[in-house]
């Protein structure tokens, strides 16, 4: 037998007669894996039940009232439903149960649970809690006297013996090893957060750490662009003592039909990759050299017997006719770098440069997060920019994150892109950026706290413009900064990173050839070009997302219709042909030339301001025309 059915052996006594002989002896099949909701409801004699050992679910009521004293759930069991047992004076709690409903009743004595880390909701009622003792390990007696929900059983006593095996599915802080065996086999579940505090070194048989790469599930916040941002179900270690374990997994689950963005923290052997039956995929690694040198062999294959370097990012693409989601197991190769997954202290991040001549295509990093835990990218030693892969699948959307003005966290392995700038050769992950959230006071769907713009120059102004069909939105930004250059800088510039949907649409700064994501400049004169791919023929929306200076006028002009707006006081709605454009619109950043009363002519001095014949102030002096403000007065200067 493979399965029952709900309420399969359930008995109404409003229609049977209580003299009936009832049910008193079950065997149940090694087949079954669930019992399930009220399938032996009723069955008042039932003295005697044998679990199989592949069982993982008991359903709610599914055996409520039990002539057995001692309730023993087998290991293997995750999840056991609310309203079971009610009659019996001692129920056994297995070390794998994730989620427990409502249990016991007033016959209740001692409840032996197996479990390390006290389950977060109140499983025992504060009555029958009261009257009972509950034994759990040594190793946990502390955490259950200080949980809000199991500190009122009558007393919490230790069981004999170490404990070899740990499960650790929620919050949870080891301080020390008392009561564990010298070698014990952990596991993370998703979301669970482990924090380890000890004096020594915390040595493991096996480790194993379940996290998902999906940026389509779980929790999320709103970025400062309007994208929705998703964390998973990821689980997070954050150690600040040695840790070694003789064997690890890190079960990775993917989303398929799209490109996950993964880093591992050790070396991995393709061939030793584990993944379901029926699954196919491909692996590669992004090849800096080859942008560099514009060979257009950018992405390769890593095949058999390659291997995946610890902190190298790569892309994995996967396919299941029976699933969406896959889940790899990752193994490491046994040399040096094998717990380097137990990291606790800053990571230097080696770079590789590439010479190019451009400088918007010189020495990109595939890179990635080196801790199993959140990382806040304000902790990243490093001057300059690093880009995203945060789309959908249907968007296949980067985002270009300033390590200077944006609020970002990686989730753990996650690879993003960088650039080497050529007075460094790495960058360093600071220990003290490792979280277990990735924003302590954002919920599901929350919008996160408006963006820390730096403030190392008064004087700096960021600008953020999207261009949205309705459907998705891209995004580029401007930021004017008298001390910036005008020519690509990789320590405050962005190369914009295409979406591989050709039909959304995209948008970005334009100047001499380049695409930028982020262009940081000074004024100049004034005007800037943007760039468009219009992924398809319709209407269309250009924003400016926030205005740093309010007295500043932001023009944009279309040359196609001939309508100019004021991207500070409105959006733009247009129409415009499937296709890309670099022509069509420009920005005019500035104000009415007030002040500006007379023209003389004067010779120049130190202290002034310049404005082009147009009124708008500029930062130096170029070739033409200019008009020079000192001391309440204006001249009109030819250079």
């Amino acid at each position: 037998m493979k399965s029952l059915g709900s309420s399969a052996f359930y008995i109404d006594f409003r229609i049977l007669d209580t003299t009936t002989p009832l049910l008193s002896k079950v065997t149940l099949s090694n087949d079954l894996n669930v019992i399930p909701s009220s399938c032996f409801s009723g069955c008042r004699s039932l003295s005697e039940i044998n679990f199989p050992t592949s069982l993982t679910a008991i359903g709610s009521s599914a055996i409520p009232s039990l002539a057995m004293d001692n309730v023993v759930i087998p290991e293997g069991v995750v999840s056991i439903g609310g309203d079971n047992f009610i009659t019996s004076k001692s129920i056994s709690i297995p070390s794998t149960a994730q989620s427990i409903g409502s249990l016991g009743g007033s016959n209740l004595q001692d409840v032996y649970c197996y479990l390390v880390v006290p389950p977060t909701n109140q499983v025992f009622s504060n009555t029958n809690a009261g009257q009972a003792t509950l034994h759990v390990p040594a190793f946990s007696v502390t955490a259950y006297m200080l949980d809000d929900n199991w500190y009122k059983f009558g007393s919490i006593v230790a069981m004999e013996g170490t404990i070899d095996k740990l499960n650790i599915n929620t919050n949870f802080t080891i301080v020390d090893y008392t009561g564990l065996a010298d070698k014990v086999n952990l596991t993370m579940t998703n979301k669970a957060h482990l924090t380890v505090s000890a004096a020594s070194t915390f040595n493991l048989g096996t480790f194993t750490q379940s996290q998902t790469a999906s940026a389509n599930s779980g929790d999320y916040y709103y970025d400062d662009w309007g994208n929705r941002v998703y964390y998973g179900g990821c689980s997070t270690l954050i150690t600040s003592n040695e840790m070694k374990a003789d064997d690890i997994n890190l079960r990775l689950q993917v989303e398929t039909n799209r490109w996950n963005f993964i880093s591992l923290p050790f070396d991995v052997n393709v061939s030793d990759i584990e993944y379901p039956e029926g699954t196919l995929w491909v692996i590669r690694k992004y090849s800096g050299a080859d942008r560099a040198a514009l060979t257009g062999n950018t992405w390769q294959n890593m095949n058999n017997g390659t291997v995946l370097q610890a902190g190298e990012g790569y892309i994995l693409h996967c396919a299941n006719e029976s699933t969406s989601t896959v889940e790899f197991v990752f193994h490491p190769v046994n040399n040096a770098k094998k717990n380097n997954i137990f990291v606790y202290q800053d990571v230097v991040k080696p770079l590789s440069t590439y010479a190019s001549e451009h400088a918007h295509n010189r020495s990109w990093n595939l890179v990635g997060n080196p801790y199993p835990a959140y990382f806040d990218t304000h902790s990243i030693e490093h001057n300059g920019v690093i880009t995203v892969f945060n789309g959908d699948r249907y968007s296949g959307n980067y985002t270009a994150y300033s390590l200077l003005d944006d609020e970002y966290v990686l989730r753990p392995n996650e690879a993003f892109f960088v650039q080497c700038p050529i007075d460094a050769t790495s960058m360093t992950f600071k220990a003290e950026g490792r979280t277990h959230e990735y924003n302590n006071n954002i919920g599901n769907g929350t919008t996160r706290a408006p963006r820390r713009v730096a403030a190392s120059n008064s004087n700096r102004h960021v600008y953020n413009f999207t261009l949205s069909n309705g459907e998705f939105t891209d995004k580029t930004r401007l930021v004017i900064n008298p001390d910036a250059k005008m020519d690509y800088e990789i320590s405050c510039d962005a190369s914009k990173f295409m979406s591989d949907n050709s039909s959304v649409p995209q948008l970005y700064v334009f100047d001499n050839g380049i695409r930028y994501a982020i262009d940081e400049r000074p004024l100049g004169d004034g005007i800037i070009s943007l760039g468009a791919r219009f992924g398809q023929t319709g209407d269309y929306t250009i924003q400016l997302k926030n205005n740093p200076a309010e007295d500043v006028s932001i023009m944009l002009a279309d040359t196609e219709t001939g309508k100019q707006v004021n991207l500070a006081e409105e959006a733009y709605s247009f129409t415009a042909q499937a296709g890309t454009t670099e022509s069509r619109f420009t920005l005019t950043i500035g104000g009415d030339a007030t002040g500006v009363n007379e023209i003389v002519n004067s010779k120049l001095s130190d202290s002034k301001s310049i404005y082009d014949l147009q009124g708008r102030k500029a930062n130096a002096q170029q070739k033409g025309i200019y008009i020079i403000k000192q001391n309440g007065k204006s001249r009109k200067v030819l250079k």
